[in-house]
C-alpha cells in the first residue's frame, strides 16, 4: 500500500481499524458489540456445525459460547485485502475456553479464520466467516 492512492489506502486503514476492532471486541466477550459487525444475511461455517445463516442465528451461537465458556485468546492478522467494496482478512489464533461450569473441561485450541467482508452503506461488515482448528 506504500504506493496506493490516498483514498484506497484510507480504505485501507479504516478496515484494518474495523478489524481489529472485531477481534477486541469477541476477545472482550462483548456479544452486543461484536454482533454490529455482521451484516443482516451474514453466514458463519464453524468446524463440526452446521452453518448459521443470518445475524440473529450468529448471535445466539456467540451468546451461548460467551454464556459457556471465558476465552482466552492470542490472535494474529496473517494477511488482509481490500478490493472496493470487498475485503478478506485471514487470521491465525491460539485460544483456552474454560467452561463457567466447574464440571465442565477446558478446550485448548489453535487455527485459523478467514473473514468476507462487504462495505455496506459506507461500514465494513462481516458477510461470511469460515475456521478450522488443528
Amino acid at each position: 500500500l506504500l504506493n496506493a492512492p490516498a483514498s484506497e489506502a484510507g480504505s485501507s486503514k479504516r478496515f484494518v481499524d474495523t478489524l481489529w476492532a472485531h477481534e477486541n471486541a469477541f476477545q472482550a466477550g462483548d456479544v452486543d458489540r461484536l454482533i454490529e459487525f455482521y451484516a443482516q444475511d451474514a453466514v458463519s461455517l464453524p468446524p463440526g456445525f452446521a452453518p448459521s445463516e443470518g445475524r440473529e442465528a450468529i448471535e445466539a451461537d456467540l451468546r451461548w459460547l460467551f454464556d459457556e465458556y471465558e476465552l482466552e485468546r492470542e490472535f494474529v492478522l496473517v494477511d488482509y485485502e481490500v478490493r472496493g467494496r470487498y475485503a478478506t482478512r485471514l487470521g491465525e489464533w491460539e485460544q483456552t475456553l474454560t467452561p463457567k461450569d466447574p464440571d465442565g473441561e477446558t478446550i485448548v485450541e489453535r487455527g485459523r479464520c478467514i473473514l468476507g467482508w462487504k462495505r455496506i452503506r459506507g461500514t465494513w461488515k462481516v458477510v461470511w466467516e469460515i475456521w478450522n482448528t488443528y
